[in-house]
């Protein structure tokens, strides 16, 4: 296993909490960091969302929030596959 930054600086804390939330694990310190990267883009995006708002949708990270576009792509693709 490698080491995990830590989780309680003000950068990590909601990718910490999200990782807790959802049991995330990453097999390097080099996908930590890139799934670290992601999910802040993602919630960029999330927080872009809610500022346009109209009162008719809710926001916020999901299990996926960690994946690229590309990611839950593929896993659409491996589940398809298993499901026909």
């Amino acid at each position: 296993m490698f080491a995990i930054p830590d989780l309680f600086h003000p950068k990590h804390q909601e990718f910490g909490n999200f990782v807790s939330k959802f049991n995330k694990k990453y097999e390097s310190t080099e996908e930590y960091q890139y799934r670290l990267g992601v999910f802040q883009e993602n919630m960029k995006k999330v927080k872009l969302l809610q500022e346009n708002e109209l009162g008719t949708a809710t926001y916020g990270a999901t299990e996926f929030a960690d994946l690229t576009g590309n990611n839950i792509g593929f896993l659409l693709l491996k589940l398809q596959k298993l499901f026909h």
